[in-house]
């Protein structure tokens, strides 16, 4: 019995020692041994107050053994800091208990050393405080649900300033700040949501405050995985970029504007110099003829050849910088007219239809939008595609109008930089417009570019690529 007794106590993970009434040792584990590094001569029989050169001779621990050896049975949880000279400073939690064994008065005392939980204890504490910290201080929304419950387990302050509604709100209605969100975005992101647990998620959309201004938040979110790979939390960061949106319809304005004034300067500049240049040309070929020489008379029609060329490019390069058919005539006349210049400067046929659809593009501002676009995917076609044919269509269907630009050349050309620009720039365009855009080949060879929208008119209301009102103070007055 006594070997099934010592058997247990050896397989106790814990410390134990058992002292009888002179506090001796009478018994300790194996864990005991292994933790404070002494051998069974250097500890039974020994006094507890005289262990390891009187290293547990603690004053508290003393009045409480004592206690219990007279007053009281047991204490618990009873934590001790200590220095030893083995094993450095550890933290020990202590649990004694009083008992009787054949006549004798006994004291189990239990060993814990919490030395490493009570450290990472700390130093997650310590981790959360700066987190806390940092969440609380700065500008964006940090916020973390927990997937299996569907619940949310911390949202940053700036939800407040942001979103303008408490958070306490939130944390009882985790969807509530759905609410908040622009009626013409609110069923885009709410399909979206599901890509959060894959990592997928980055969504841009407008709220509308309680004050009835409009903010543009980017959201994105990101899966926490435990040991097992097993998504359980879901994290992420949304930012009010309200100034950024501002920032970029402002650059649109310039960049447009400048691009107006260069196609306007080259029409009535170097396209007039062209045009005189073309016809003096004619002139003097027309008079060395007329003196019998041939050559001469030749080599300047060839001048005036070139010159001619020159002047579709110009005019053509001018028309795509100024387009004025689409300024006066709207934007299918704006199309034609940049589809005959491809092909007059260029020789590719590009055919445009549509003329239904295009009719209800009313708003300057979306027509010069998918004009660029149109015209960004046919000089891709051209320069990079090496199309032969293009052809740009305007359909609409269920209150949803798409652009479609097809060629049959050798498709997209992914690594091609000045392409890739145009991509973003065009993704960007279609963005602004509350459209998305994408680009596919096809099936029998050539590249397909399109940009679908819902109502255009709405679409723009708070996103008009107009000039910002500086020196307003009201977010609801300046066209976003």
């Amino acid at each position: 019995m006594a070997s099934y007794t010592e058997a247990v106590v050896n397989a106790i993970r814990e410390c134990l020692l058992v002292l009888d009434s002179d506090m001796r040792v009478r018994m300790a584990n194996r864990a005991f041994y292994e933790t404070f590094r002494l051998t069974p001569a250097e500890t039974l029989n020994k006094s507890i107050w005289r262990l390891a050169d009187g290293q547990w001779n603690i004053s508290r621990l003393r009045f409480l053994l004592e206690n219990v050896q007279s007053s009281i049975r047991e204490f618990k949880n009873f934590e001790v800091e200590h220095a030893f000279k083995t094993i450095g400073k550890r933290t020990l939690l202590l649990n004694a208990h009083r008992l009787q064994a054949d006549g004798h008065d006994l004291v189990l005392l239990a060993i814990e050393d919490t030395t490493d939980r009570k450290r990472i204890a700390e130093e997650l504490q310590d981790s959360e405080e700066r987190f806390r910290q940092l969440a609380e201080n700065i500008e964006a929304i940090f916020w973390m649900t927990d997937v299996k419950e569907d619940r949310v387990l911390y949202v940053s302050p700036g939800y407040e300033m942001i979103f303008g509604r408490p958070r306490s709100e939130l944390y009882q209605f985790p969807l509530s700040w759905l609410d908040t969100v622009h009626p013409e975005d609110k069923e885009r992101v709410s399909k979206a949501l599901g890509k959060r647990v894959k990592g997928r998620y980055h969504e841009e959309y407008r709220i509308v405050q309680n004050d009835g201004s409009i903010r543009w938040i980017r959201e994105l979110a990101f899966p926490v995985k435990d040991n097992g790979g097993r998504v359980y939390r879901v994290a992420g960061i949304a930012e009010d970029i309200t100034e950024i949106k501002r920032a970029e319809n402002l650059i649109l304005e310039i960049s447009g504007r400048e691009q107006r004034r260069i196609g306007q300067e080259m029409h009535d500049g170097l396209c007039q110099s062209l045009t005189g240049l073309k016809f003096l040309s004619k002139v003097l070929a027309e008079k060395l003829a007329a003196k019998n020489l041939t050559a001469e008379s030749h080599q300047v029609e060839e001048i005036g050849r070139l010159v001619s060329q020159a002047l579709t490019q110009a005019d053509v390069t001018a028309k795509g910088l100024f387009p004025v058919e689409l300024e006066e005539r709207g934007f299918l006349s704006g199309l034609k007219a940049m589809a005959a210049g491809v092909q007059r400067v260029h020789n590719v046929p590009c055919t445009v239809e549509g003329e239904v659809a295009a009719a209800a593009i009313t708003d300057p501002m979306v027509s010069l939008h998918l004009f660029r676009i149109a015209q960004e995917a046919v000089n891709n076609a051209v320069k990079h595609g090496q199309a032969k044919s293009i052809h740009i269509e305007l359909s609409s269907s269920s209150g949803r109008t798409t652009l479609t630009v097809t060629d049959d050349g050798v498709g997209f050309v992914r690594n091609n930089k000045r392409s890739g620009m145009g991509m973003n720039i065009m993704r960007f365009r279609a963005r602004k417009i509350g459209g998305i855009f994408s680009i596919q080949k096809n099936r029998k060879g050539g590249t397909s570019v399109t940009c679908a929208f819902q109502s255009i008119e709405r679409s723009l209301s708070a996103d008009r690529a107009s000039p910002p009102k500086f020196g307003r103070r009201k977010d609801d007055e300046i066209a976003l």
